[in-house]
């Protein structure tokens, strides 16, 4: 599987952290306060969505790959990515504008984590459902 670890930063600079799925491109609507929080979630997904209607205009960026970044929209309030879930999306507007590598804001080395898992690690935790 390809999962990574993503960022959104608001217009205020705020950056939330977010899960990616590299298999659909596709980024989760779940943003947490730090990268733990993506990594506490990782196998149970919280879904949110917005509620309150007060998303905001964001770029979105993942670690995926070389790393790339593109528009999208999300709720601070909500905890929730609402809009450019996907660097290939199209809106009203047209496409989505992906850009390669990853963004001059990109926090790096908050909490350093693997979130990858070997054959083994999966393996086993299949033997607790059993």
């Amino acid at each position: 599987m390809s999962h990574a670890y993503g960022q959104v930063r608001f217009s205020d600079g705020l950056v939330l952290h977010y899960r990616y799925y590299g298999t659909v491109d596709m980024a989760l609507d779940a943003l947490f306060d730090t990268a733990s929080g993506v990594y506490d979630d990782w196998r149970s997904h919280t879904a949110r969505a917005c509620v309150c209607g007060k998303d905001e205009p964001v770029e979105i960026a993942t670690e995926y790959g070389s790393g790339f970044s593109w528009n999208g929209r999300a709720c601070r309030h909500c905890m929730a990515i609402t809009a450019g879930f996907s660097p290939y999306e199209k809106t009203e507007s047209g496409y989505v504008v992906k850009r390669d590598g990853l963004p001059d804001w990109w926090v790096s080395g908050e909490e350093e984590f693997d979130i990858t898992t070997t054959v083994e690690e999966q393996a086993s935790s299949f033997d607790d459902l059993w």
